[in-house]
């Protein structure tokens, strides 16, 4: 089932939607063929109860022969009499035909006592004889026929009925393609609506993934918009109070960038006021200490001499006291140059983000 991982959501939801329907459309179309199957059978099996209801009508003629109340010619004569008067369903009728496939009864005067004038009844006939009861299909006088026929084997006669199965026919091819024209039908409208539907998931996911790209992007006024009451509609509303949050979040750390670049500044004005007046005090010392060892030459005696120098030492003293606090100064300033330029490094870094 690893491809249906790797299927997108909307391919996923259209399949979800899509299957079903085609296994709808598959049944339906079954259903459709099987009707149809169905009404044949249920049309032929209607030709032979009307068969059997004109067999059931001369049953009593039979059983009055083989009671002896009358005799074989007279039942004959009794059977096709009724068999004659005998209709149904606007105006169709029974015939009978012997054993050879003489007419012995039918409503056209003109057929009577010949043989019938189709090849494919007479091979109807002879089924008949051999099977007992046959089903054919024909063309008579120009129209299609279904005629099933039964032997009378006391008789020795036919019975039989047909009818034109064009227009039942036609019913049935009707309501067969209309079943299948439903079924493309309600695939198609399946179809559709499992588009429609995974097009209303896909896009609010699409959105929401715009959005977090454009925060990634550095934008952090990118909103989710035109939000439904779903669970998509949901988390796009969390997605919005996070990039809020965290738009607050950069801003107050923004302002306190601020505040540090213009302390670091202070603290660099400061330190450069220090060095300063430490460059101005070291050079009136120099000058002092130029004076006295002046001084010290020219004096030859020797108390002074030491006098002289004891000061001078005292003075290099001074001014060893005063290099150490220059070189101090110099490392503040230093430490202030790079705590300036990490303040300017994340100032850099939140410009990049829009809040």
């Amino acid at each position: 089932m690893s491809f249906i991982k790797n299927m997108k959501i909307r391919n996923r939801l259209i399949w979800a939607f899509s299957i079903p329907s085609i296994i709808f459309a598959s049944v339906y179309y079954y259903a459709a063929v099987s009707a149809n199957a169905y009404d044949q059978q249920v049309f032929d099996s209607g030709l032979k109860t009307l068969v059997s209801v004109a067999d059931a009508s001369v049953e009593k003629y039979i059983i009055a022969m083989d009671a002896g109340e009358i005799s074989k010619d007279e039942a004959k004569k009794l059977a096709l009499a009724r068999i004659h008067e005998l209709q149904y369903n606007q105006n169709r009728y029974y015939f009978v035909l012997d054993t050879r496939g003489t007419v012995l009864s039918h409503p056209s005067p003109g057929l009577m006592g010949k043989p019938i004038p189709s090849e494919n009844l007479l091979a109807w006939v002879d089924e008949i004889n051999k099977n007992g009861s046959a089903i054919t299909e024909y063309i008579w006088q120009g129209s299609n026929k279904i005629t099933y026929g039964k032997v009378i084997p006391e008789f020795g006669w036919i019975i039989g009925t047909g009818t034109n199965p064009d227009p039942h026919r036609t019913h049935i091819s009707s309501t067969y393609y209309t079943m299948i024209e439903v079924s493309i039908l309600v695939t198609f409208i399946i179809l559709v609506l499992s588009i429609y539907i995974a097009n209303t998931i896909i896009r609010p996911i699409l959105h929401i993934n715009r959005t977090l790209d454009d925060v990634c992007k550095g934008s952090l006024t990118a909103r989710c918009t035109n939000l439904d009451k779903s669970e998509l509609g949901e988390l796009g509303n969390r997605v919005n109070a996070t990039i809020q949050s965290l738009r607050t979040g950069m801003t107050e750390l923004k302002k306190g960038t601020n505040r540090l670049d213009g302390n670091v500044q202070y603290l660099g004005e400061l330190a450069n006021g220090c060095q300063s007046a430490y460059d101005e005090h070291y050079t009136q010392i120099n000058q002092v200490t130029t004076a006295i060892t002046e001084m010290a030459e020219s004096v030859q005696d020797v108390a002074t001499t030491i006098a002289a120098e004891e000061i001078t030492a005292k003075l290099d003293e001074a001014v060893a006291r005063d290099s150490g606090i220059g070189k101090d100064a110099t490392a503040v300033n230093d430490a202030v140059e790079e705590l300036r330029t990490a303040v300017s490094d994340l100032s850099n870094a939140l410009n990049k983000y829009k809040v």
